[in-house]
């Protein structure tokens, strides 16, 4: 081999070896950004669908909507799945049949999802418990059930999103409160703010 051929040689490989300096830190960011561990902070509205039965044989019914604060913790494991922990705060609102209703629901999501460039959408499927209560009466207590629903993300920077989604929290036809057995269904609608680590 030439003088000429092992100095080409020389150069290539530098070469090479600069533009792989180059490459790696893209490619360990993007890996960063779609795992990990990340925190959010949202507005949530919980309507509670409460009918109420039993009574003298006449039915009672009102449709409770709450707002709250929505406290989330996930990790994504990669960029389909991740697992997601919540809990909602509901503030106290007044009505005329179930007086003051206050309460809270958590829950524990495997949540599918699959990104279009920044934008995602995901499903949420887990198990949670759901308290409804008021100074007259217990809708639901510390009741346990399946969790699930649909969402959308829009990343605006590398470590922040935008989401939005929806949650059936509740359903069960035959919830037992003090007074009478009742059909209740609960919904999360929230709309909030993760922060990706």
């Amino acid at each position: 081999m030439t003088l000429k051929k092992i100095t080409m040689a020389l150069v290539a490989a530098t070469t090479m070896a600069m533009a792989g300096g180059n490459i790696a830190p893209v490619e360990v960011e993007v890996e960063q950004a779609l795992t990990g561990f990340y925190v959010g902070g949202a507005y949530s509205a919980t309507a509670n669908d409460i009918t109420l039965g039993g009574v003298n044989g006449f039915d009672l019914g009102t449709d409770a909507t709450h707002n709250g604060f929505t406290g989330i913790a996930g990790y994504n494991i990669n960029e389909y799945v991740a697992v997601e922990g919540r809990y909602t705060w509901m503030a106290t609102e007044t009505y005329a049949l179930a007086s003051d209703l206050d309460g809270n629901t958590w829950g524990v999501y495997v949540k599918p999802q699959y990104g279009f460039g920044d934008a995602k959408i995901y499903g949420l499927l887990g198990y949670g418990q759901t308290t409804v209560s008021g100074s007259a009466l217990d809708v639901l207590d510390n009741e346990g059930s399946f969790q699930y629903g649909v969402g959308a993300a829009y990343s605006v920077t590398r470590n922040v999103e935008v989401f939005g989604d929806w949650i059936r929290a509740y359903d069960d036809s035959t919830a037992v409160n003090e007074l009478a057995n009742a059909s209740v269904e609960s919904d999360v609608f929230t709309f909030g703010v993760n922060y990706k680590f």
